[in-house]
């Protein structure tokens, strides 16, 4: 293995857990609510979990509101129960006949340092998931014969590393800034 391939293959999943990292910032908002913020949650559907968003329609009424409605109404109470079980975001969760409504309050300044200390959690995930890569990695470079190249490859991968947690500092920063914003 040379530095190349190490920098290549290495960048490759750092990049995945990257992506990971930013599709679960996407979902935090204080101005508004998206679908996104339910999609991934799972219901049990017969004996099978699945996400909300293969077993139901979720759809945005207004900048406030959320609107599930499941294709089999059997699974109204499921997934409300789901619903209330993980309401991160403060919805105040409503039953409607065949349709749950999902209401958000505007938020205060608590609701929006709730949010950012939720938003923390996930950068933690994403800095764990860039060093367990990096030990990953590493393990693979100590098996080289060459200590030069051993040594080389470890600073690059450092450098990689440090790369990484840098973005990922900086879309914490502006996710941050953006919840707080008033």
């Amino acid at each position: 293995m040379d530095i190349a391939t190490l920098s290549s293959q290495a960048r490759e999943a750092m990049d995945k857990a990257l992506e990971h990292v930013q599709s679960a910032f996407k979902r935090f908002r204080a101005h508004q609510v998206a679908p996104d913020m339910v999609k991934d949650l799972l219901v049990d559907n017969y004996g099978v979990d699945a996400p909300l968003y293969q077993v139901s329609d979720i759809s945005k009424s207004d900048d406030m509101t959320l609107t599930v409605k499941p294709w089999d109404k059997a699974l109204l109470k499921v997934i409300g129960k789901v619903l209330q079980e993980n309401n991160h975001y403060g919805f105040s969760i409503v039953h409607q006949g065949d349709c749950i409504r999902l209401y958000r309050q505007p938020p205060t300044q608590e609701s929006r340092q709730m949010l950012v200390q939720k938003l923390a959690e996930k950068k933690e995930e994403g800095r764990v998931a860039f060093r367990a890569i990096r030990k990953k990695w590493k393990q693979r470079i100590k098996e080289a014969e060459n200590k030069d190249e051993e040594k080389k490859m470890e600073d690059a991968l450092q450098k990689i590393t440090n790369a990484y947690l840098d973005q990922l500092e900086k879309l914490y920063k502006a996710r941050e800034q953006a919840i707080m914003k008033i």
